[in-house]
């Protein structure tokens, strides 16, 4: 097993341990490359979002969270609502 693949199941063990961070109904994507994770998915709430990133910072290993998980709106809009 690659360094690059045992962090990226290290972090998702991590995020899964997590309830408030929503998996699996909200999956997020997790890649490493070296001692850099990235994040990438939608939450449903900005707290869970920031509790994402907060728990793959803290896995051993993990120099860096790029962070590119998105926030579900809280209702559905038309493409004329959004600004």
């Amino acid at each position: 097993m690659s360094e690059n693949t045992a962090l990226e199941q290290a972090v998702r063990a991590a995020l899964e341990v997590e309830a408030r961070v929503g998996l699996p109904s909200h999956p997020l994507e997790v890649k490493a490359e070296g001692r850099v994770v990235s994040l990438a998915g939608l939450v449903e709430r900005i707290a869970a979002k920031r509790l994402a990133v907060s728990v793959a910072a803290g896995v051993p290993g993990v120099r860096e969270v790029i962070d590119r998980v998105g926030v579900e709106p809280a209702e559905a809009m038309g493409k004329d609502e959004v600004l």
